[in-house]
């Protein structure tokens, strides 16, 4: 019991870890950083890692344009983003449910 708790927490912060470096880089390539999200996301990361590699970067069009702010340039989370990553990670959420729910009705 005590080391299925253990693995789920360790493998939470190894989890949180990772997109956080993956939510870092899709920020400094000029995409919004919850869109590294999906590259904890089976198939999902492929095409992310596609886009990321083969994909003209927003920051590289940001710094071409002379005179132009970083205010006037962001931009908002959009709904169909906010979607796709809450659908994308669903799977993973409830993969981490099924492992832990009988280990802890188990437990009592």
């Amino acid at each position: 019991m005590a080391m299925t708790i253990g693995m789920i927490v360790l493998f939470s912060i190894i989890f949180f870890f990772v997109g956080l470096m993956w939510w870092n880089i899709f920020k400094k390539a000029g995409y919004h950083g919850a869109v590294g999200l999906l590259m904890l996301v089976p198939i999902a990361n492929i095409i992310m890692l596609a886009i990321l590699a083969f994909g003209e970067w927003p920051i590289y069009r940001r710094l071409s344009q002379p005179g132009t702010d970083d205010i006037k340039n962001a931009k908002a989370l959009s709904l169909p983003l906010i979607i796709i990553i809450v659908i994308a990670l669903l799977p993973i959420i409830a993969l981490i449910a099924a492992i832990a729910i009988p280990n802890l009705l188990r437990a009592r």
